[in-house]
């Protein structure tokens, strides 16, 4: 019985349910190792805390996600937009009216069902029973209902539907099999491109809207579990996200009936699911549903009159296709391959792939079991090539722009206009010699790989696409089609974003190993008492650290623009880069505190005191853009509805230590403004002491607490003007670069501290509380 959580699909990736991918897919600890990770999260480059053992845990992980991800990670697919936590625009397809064939009279009602079934009454659930009627049922499919409807109202201009419909029907040659055919096989072929795109294939058009005028009265859509269908004695071995049948309603009426499986409505009804795995759940709902509803529209070929009875549990071949699945044929000639989650109901799905290679010998078990494969006419693929489906394309696809400007223009095949290379491939070899009575070999899948490059249909369907862009700058076009241009061309530009940050990243993470590696070697106890080493092991570290912190401010400047593409803000990137970067800035700190503890500093330790501070202060550049999270931020945010909804956007206490500083640092300068320094002096001298070893703490508030106790100190102000000035200058130069591009917030403290700094050199030596108190907003 399915269990509704009424869900609004908007949790993170952060904080997963070890279960929530299903019960083999749980991480399992290491005996003994006490740990809350679910296993499901992304992972750091360098765990926040700095620690040797959270550093393993996170390699641990890592290892696990790759094993139930062919050999990705959850942090990679972050990095790709295939998994996200942002909540996904809202649809705008109100406009599309849901098709009669989809329509609440043309479900299931109670006391339906063909008399002679086992199961005479639809599962029960809250509300009632699982049928259309269900108020929570109707509410979740309604966005289903339209995307599906949306589908149907292009279909007409797709060449399969035309063959299907329209196209020369030809009986099955026996010399395409070794094995001998069944009479009343046939094939259907697609006519030539003239004649079907005639006057817009208006042809089609009225062909496709009399068959579904047809078949909406006849067709009964229901739902059913997926092992077990309602004529069904007991469970099947096998799975079917659907199935279309012809039979009999309780009145005796000829009705074919489409019967969906209830897990895939189920994932609608969860709360645990991000706003990119319900829209994929809904995605795919419409594609299962428009897969059934083409095993409906082939039943028109019943109904031929130049036709012998059809062989039974046979469809017509499409043209020189190896085994008859029209669901299947109509799937990869929409979107150029068979789609599908990358984990089944009723796990949550994680994300959703594309076979483009269709059929391969993976696809030769989704045929009826029962009808031949013909041998002799086209191979089946070798190789299975798969790509994740970025989530972007959920939400174009929800888009009413989307589909006036740019599927109406240049067909289905814009789909595909933002996929991604990478994705994995499985070759498989089949022995023919060895065949069964229906023609299929024994196969044995060899080798499965990650790959980088477009093959299969999807490297046809790109370049097609890339071709129009380059050339329609050179036509006359009107105002119209030059609009739908633009749109492909930002969607192909948005892509090439995408792939140039992942691919960034990915070179920087191979890079960023042999830091992890230098990280636990120095907290190994003989490198951690011994100066010497430990100050081998950090020279070598910073070239490495220094190439790494060049490349993260580089990141950022990708990911800001891949952002001002997609006009959002991407939470699960950035919070990937800040783990980085107070990761790297506890090591950096860890690193600081043992070399300033070295007694008798000579020129070069000193010179790599001043390294280490200048890596530091670099990594406020991305700090300080992050954090906080919104630009409106003010001090005590966290505790505000706006700041409180905000901060459950991100991992649990992600931000704790940063607002933590934050009011720390508030506190500091508004005991930096009383006439008494003390205890200004007495906080900066204390968090400095709380702060040795691998801290959090940022060089900004390193900076100041350093800086106090000898800036805010009584024999500075005693000192001649020439030296004050001299020094306020050197920190005013810090102050100022690590403002540029900061948020407001941090501009104005950042405007208060240099005021500040100004009045610690005045040539009076006093005065300057009236100057340092104008116009600071905390």
């Amino acid at each position: 019985m399915p269990t509704i959580k009424f869900g609004q699909a908007t949790s993170t990736i952060f904080n997963v349910s070890r279960t929530k991918y299903g019960e083999k897919r749980v991480y399992v600890h290491p005996h003994g190792y006490a740990s809350a990770a679910s296993g499901w999260s992304p992972t750091g480059y360098l765990h926040p805390s700095g620690n040797s053992k959270k550093i393993e845990e996170e390699e641990r992980i890592e290892e696990f996600q790759k094993k139930k991800l062919r050999e990705f990670t959850i942090r990679e697919l972050v990095d790709f937009d295939i998994v996200s936590g942002r909540v996904l625009e809202e649809a705008d397809l109100d406009s599309i009216p849901i098709h009669p064939i989809f329509s609440q009279n043309v479900w299931e009602k109670l006391g339906q069902r063909q008399r002679e079934w086992v199961l005479q009454t639809p599962e029960p659930m809250t509300g009632g029973h699982y049928i259309m009627d269900n108020p929570y049922i109707l509410k979740e499919m309604k966005p289903v209902l339209t995307l599906a409807s949306a589908f149907l109202s292009e279909m007409h201009t797709l060449p399969f539907l035309d063959a299907l419909l329209l196209g020369p029907r030809r009986r099955v040659e026996r010399c395409t099999s070794s094995t001998r055919f069944p009479d009343g096989v046939y094939t259907f072929w697609r006519r030539d491109q003239e004649t079907r795109t005639a006057n817009g294939s208006v042809e089609c058009e009225k062909a496709f809207t009399k068959c579904l005028k047809a078949l909406q009265k006849k067709i009964i859509w229901g739902f059913a579990s997926g092992t077990l269908m309602p004529w069904d004695d007991a469970p099947q071995k096998t799975n079917c996200l659907g199935i279309t049948h012809t039979g009999w309603d309780s009145d005796e009426r000829e009705v074919v009936w489409i019967f969906l499986d209830m897990k895939l409505c189920d994932l609608l009804l969860r709360n645990d699911l991000t706003s990119a795995e319900k829209a994929g759940a809904q995605y795919y709902l419409a594609i299962v549903m428009i897969h059934e509803l083409t095993h409906a529209i082939g039943y028109d070929f019943l109904d031929d009159p130049n036709m012998k009875v059809w062989a039974e549990g046979y469809e017509p071949y499409f043209e020189d296709s190896p085994q008859c699945e029209l669901g299947y044929e109509m799937e990869n000639s929409v979107f150029g391959g068979i789609i599908a989650p990358v984990f089944k109901a009723p796990a949550a799905p994680l994300a959703y792939r594309m076979g483009s290679s269709y059929p391969s010998w993976a696809h030769i078990g989704q045929r009826d079991q029962k009808t031949i494969v013909r041998d002799r006419v086209a191979d089946y693929n070798d190789v299975l090539y798969l790509y994740f489906i970025p989530i972007q394309t959920f939400e174009d696809m929800r888009k009413l722009s989307f589909w006036d400007n740019v599927i109406r223009r240049f067909g289905f095949s814009a789909i595909h206009a933002r996929s991604i290379k990478h994705g994995w491939g499985s070759l498989t070899m089949s022995l023919w010699e060895e065949r069964d009575e229906y023609g299929v070999p024994e196969s044995s899948t060899m080798r499965t790989a990650r790959f980088k490059l477009h093959e299969g249909r999807q490297q046809a369907r790109i370049q097609e696409l890339a071709k129009s862009i380059a050339v329609y700058q050179l036509k006359q076009l009107s105002p119209s089609r030059k609009t739908a241009f633009k749109v492909l061309e930002d969607i192909m530009a948005s892509a090439s974003k995408e792939e140039e940050f992942y691919e960034f990243t990915q070179e920087q993470e191979k890079k960023l190993s042999a830091i992890r590696e230098a990280c636990i070697e120095l907290q190994k106890p003989s490198n951690a008492t011994d100066t010497r080493q430990r100050g081998e092991v950090v020279l070598l570290l910073i070239p490495k650290l220094e190439q790494a912190v060049v490349a993260h401010k580089e990141t950022f400047v990708l990911l800001e623009a891949s952002e001002a593409f997609r006009h959002g803000t991407f939470r699960d990137r950035r919070a990937t880069l800040f783990r980085w970067n107070v990761g790297t800035r506890r090591l950096l700190n860890d690193i600081l505190s043992g070399v300033d503890e070295a007694p008798n500093k000579d020129e070069n330790l000193i010179a790599t005191l001043e390294h280490l501070a200048q890596l530091l202060a670099q990594l406020e550049d991305v700090r300080l853009k992050i954090f906080p999270p919104l630009p409106t931020w003010t001090i005590g945010h966290e505790n505000k509805p706006e700041g409180i909804a905000e901060l459950k956007l991100w991992p649990e206490n992600f931000f704790a230590e940063e607002l933590a500083e934050l009011d720390f640092m508030y506190h500091l300068y508004t005991a930096a403004l009383e006439p008494n320094l003390n205890r200004c002096r007495a906080l900066a001298a204390n968090r400095m002491m709380i702060n040795q070893g691998p801290s959090s703490i940022s060089f900004y508030c390193r900076f100041l607490c350093m800086n106090m106790a000898v800036v805010g100190s009584d024999e500075w102000m005693e000192k001649d003007w020439e030296e004050r000035n001299l020094g306020v200058e050197e920190q005013l130069k810090w102050l100022k670069i690590m403002s540029e591009g900061c948020t407001e917030l941090w501009g104005s403290t950042f405007r208060g501290w240099i005021q500040w700094f100004e009045g610690r050199r005045k040539r009076e030596g006093k005065g300057w509380m009236n100057f340092v108190t104008r116009g600071f907003g905390w």
